[in-house]
């Protein structure tokens, strides 16, 4: 955010006094924070303290505090609903991954989740705001290593892939009450914390999500709100411009090979700077259910319940090697793996390779004549919103 004006500093002088009565701490008082609500309200005082006031009761309602901080959510929540911390741009704002695509929180709501819901979504903005804390607190250490060392951080990125997002995930009333008390709460209550939210694969049919959102965000948060489709190249080129490419993850064009569940951060253990080692010197440490997929060369496929995804090959050259690999991400599961072969002269499809229930998966297999071959998942789940992702990475050995 940038730095305060002397007419700004001057009003947040006069704020500080208006609201001297509540509890407030020497964080919340800082001049930049102070002024996230004078800039919210367009320098009207008197709109202003109201609305900080209405958050002070929101946090003491809501318990949000340290014991929202260490709340411990359901794997259920964490793994279907993955929010990943991925690093900080040159100014210290972090930069969160929310895969927005796979969040269908219909089958959370039939599981009686839906106040976890909300807290699992309070928890990951205060754990955000709290990276934002752990950044200024290491002026002390790899002073050599951050490029900017701002007095104050007070915002943050987010990457929101919404491949898989389908129309079918908002057809609930109790699903778009949700979100939209999202979008209300997060403009209530972290007013200019957002500094760009680039919205990436998204189909059309985000559409009709987005213009249910739109009309509860200020004009000051829809101005950072980025949003693409699938076209690589566009989203990559200008996230790049504004992010680091060793704090993008490998997938969305940056070269960031670990990233942190938001909800598994132990923020006791990450105060000495070795944590900061870790983000920023890409210590070799991985989790191991990124190993695969973000590997360079792996492409993802989303297959729907009862679905099939097939992927062709031409075989050219007789006795070609062809090699696989492939991984289905948590909590997905496993998916059905086959591989067939046109035979022209019976005219039919024949099967060369078919396993069940893969989870992870690799191998080759020796095509004997060339001709058209097919590479298939398909998804036999029992559940009807159970979208498995998939990642492979398929190559041809030709023989000389």
């Amino acid at each position: 955010m940038s730095e305060a004006t002397q007419q700004e500093k001057d009003l947040v002088s006069i704020f500080r006094g208006r609201i001297k009565d509540l509890p407030i701490d020497e964080e919340q008082l800082h001049e930049q924070h102070m002024l996230r609500w004078i800039r919210a309200r367009e320098g009207d005082l008197a709109k202003a303290e109201d609305m900080f006031r209405r958050h002070m009761e929101w946090r003491k309602t809501n318990g949000i505090g340290p014991s929202l901080l260490d709340w411990i959510p359901s794997v259920y929540l964490t793994d279907t609903y993955s929010a990943k911390f991925c690093g900080y741009d040159t100014s210290g704002s972090p930069i969160v991954l929310f895969t927005f695509g796979l969040w269908d929180l219909r089958p959370a709501l039939a599981r009686g989740e839906k106040e976890n819901v909300r807290r699992y979504k309070d928890q990951s903005l205060e754990r955000t705001m709290k990276l934002m804390k752990l950044y200024e607190n290491q002026r002390q250490y790899h002073k050599n290593m951050l490029s900017n060392f701002p007095e104050k951080v007070t915002q943050f990125n987010c990457i929101c892939d919404w491949t898989g997002f389908s129309l079918r995930y908002i057809m609930s009333k109790e699903v778009v009450e949700i979100i939209l008390e999202a979008a209300r709460s997060f403009e209530a209550n972290y007013p200019e914390t957002l500094k760009a939210a680039y919205n990436i694969n998204c189909p059309k049919v985000f559409d009709v999500l987005f213009k249910l959102v739109k009309p509860f965000l200020s004009e000051r948060t829809l101005s950072k709100i980025f949003i693409y489709d699938s076209n690589e190249a566009k989203w990559k080129h200008d996230m790049l411009k504004t992010l680091p490419a060793d704090q993008i993850p490998v997938r969305y064009g940056g070269t960031r090979e670990i990233m942190w569940e938001l909800a598994d951060l132990n923020f006791d253990l990450q105060q000495d700077g070795s944590f900061f080692e870790e983000i920023f010197e890409n210590s070799p440490r991985r989790n191991d259910d990124q190993e695969i997929e973000e590997k360079e060369g792996f492409k993802k496929v989303l297959v729907e319940s009862f679905d099939k995804v097939s992927i062709p090959l031409v075989i050219v050259s007789p006795r070609t090697i062809m090699k696989w690999k492939v991984k289905v991400d948590k909590p997905s599961g496993e998916i059905d793996f086959s591989i067939h072969c046109d035979n022209v002269k019976r005219n039919e499809r024949e099967t060369c390779i078919e396993k069940k229930n893969v989870k992870q998966d690799s191998g080759n297999m020796n095509c004997e004549r060339a001709g058209s071959y097919w590479v298939t998942f398909s998804n036999s789940g029992i559940e009807m919103d159970d979208i498995k992702t998939v990642w492979y990475k398929l190559s041809l050995d030709v023989p000389e």
